[in-house]
């Protein structure tokens, strides 16, 4: 569906039409508002929308979060671009049928909304979330989607690798592993280092080292989500404890990079019955 809104421009001003994702809006004084929005290669950016406060404004309702179209930005000396018109190509309702969904939107939303990446990350998540937010998954399958959402940002982020030791670089979770193990591996409190236990006992052995134990399962896991395709989300199938591992390994890893983010997935995984749970002390 397109619906458009247009103002009139004087020729002194410079007219740019830009393809974005709405990811919020708020007020802005009494009468305009403030509107993030994320562009494929420009990111994260904010413009202003004038007298869109007001009861009989035709743009207000073409600047919710979700709508994707093309917007008309009029440049300003040293200000925000003001919102000229808006052509909305989708607006991803289906996203909002729920309580579960609009929490996992919004974290999609949310991870845009902070991203700070050069032009060539802004086009890896633009094309995760947009990818992600045409799929109408089932209700059952949006905690397997929030797992490998994290999963995906911590590879983009380059911040997941293959779950290594890193000392002797030999893999905790073969391909042969089998899910029936009760073996584990050990990995630093904040899970950016994993060690097996020989290599763990020859050079720590005999210090005060804070560890926390990881079992091969769930590292095995993150093999498994990595060579899950994006859209075969409905498939894994995991389970509550599996998917709170994941999300206690993106707060670790991401949270100098996407604390807000990072801040928000507790009232994600709570509705979706996520345990929030600590990986045991050695």
């Amino acid at each position: 569906m397109r619906a458009g809104y247009n103002r009139v421009v004087s020729r002194s001003q410079r007219l740019e039409r830009v393809r974005a994702l709405v990811v919020r809006a708020r007020p802005l004084g009494e009468r305009d508002r403030l509107v993030r929005l994320f562009a494929e290669r420009r990111g994260s950016f904010a413009a202003r929308a004038t007298s869109a406060m007001e009861l009989k404004s035709r743009l207000a309702p073409r600047l919710m979060p979700l709508h994707l179209g093309t917007f008309s930005l009029v440049s300003t000396r040293g200000g925000l671009p003001i919102i000229a018109g808006a052509e909305i190509a989708f607006r991803f309702a289906h996203w909002r049928r729920s309580g579960r969904r609009i929490v996992l939107a919004s974290l999609f939303l949310a991870t845009l909304d902070e991203l700070q990446a050069p032009p060539e990350a802004n086009a890896q998540f633009w094309q995760l979330v947009l990818n992600l937010l045409r799929t109408d998954p089932p209700e059952r399958a949006l905690p397997s989607l929030l797992a490998l959402f994290l999963h995906r940002c911590l590879e983009l982020l380059g911040l997941n690798g293959d779950a290594r030791c890193s000392l002797c670089d030999r893999l905790l979770a073969p391909p042969q592993y089998s899910a029936r193990s009760r073996t584990f591996a050990l990995a630093s409190a904040d899970l950016s280092t994993f060690f097996c236990r020989r290599c763990f006992n020859r050079k720590y052995g005999g210090q005060q080292v804070e560890v926390v134990k990881v079992g091969v399962s769930d590292l095995a896991l993150l093999r498994r989500l990595r060579r899950c395709p994006l859209l075969d989300f409905a498939r894994l199938s995991l389970r509550p404890r599996q998917v709170a591992f994941i999300v206690g390994l993106f707060r670790q890893r991401a949270q100098d990079m996407l604390p807000g983010t990072v801040d928000l997935l507790a009232s994600v995984a709570a509705p979706m019955g996520i345990p929030d749970q600590e990986l045991p002390p050695l």
